[in-house]
């Protein structure tokens, strides 16, 4: 397996925290995650909060069926997103990241040294210890994810 998630509750936030290694998302568990998401968009709006995501990679990223789903989930609206990557330097990865800020202005990309930062932009840095938690979870299911590693020590 080189990605996994898991959902989490940060207060009245449904929080979908993703973990990949440089692979992308195989198609079956993405179909997964896109089925719990509308479940988080549902039990957000009965929370009166809003989903928030998490993305920590060494490079993985949705292809671009993967992405139309998730945009069309939410309706087309932009929604808070941070992803913790160490794939900043390679042009391609940066491209893709701005062909996905264009559906979702709420996007912010930020290299592992900065996940103070990510968890500023979804307003979620209370919930450090929680995040955590299920990072290190997804990261026993996972091959060594270093942008992993390096958040971790950045919030240390």
């Amino acid at each position: 397996m080189d990605a996994a998630y898991l959902f989490t509750l940060c207060g009245p936030h449904p929080v979908c925290v993703w973990l990949h290694t440089d692979k992308d998302p195989p198609d079956d568990l993405w179909q997964r995650a896109m089925v719990e998401t509308e479940a988080a968009l549902r039990r957000a709006t009965e929370l009166g909060g809003e989903v928030k995501a998490l993305v920590v990679t060494d490079g993985g990223a949705p292809r671009l069926r993967q992405r139309r789903r998730l945009t069309e989930i939410y309706d087309y609206r932009p929604y808070q997103l941070s992803i913790v990557t160490t794939a900043l330097p390679n042009p391609v990865k940066r491209g893709l990241a701005a062909a996905m800020r264009w559906f979702n202005p709420a996007l912010c990309m930020f290299q592992p040294e900065e996940m103070p930062a990510a968890l500023e932009h979804l307003g979620l840095t209370a919930h450090w210890p929680e995040l955590e938690r299920v990072l290190a979870e997804l990261q026993s299911k996972l091959p060594r994810v270093q942008a992993l590693e390096l958040a971790v020590r950045a919030m240390s």
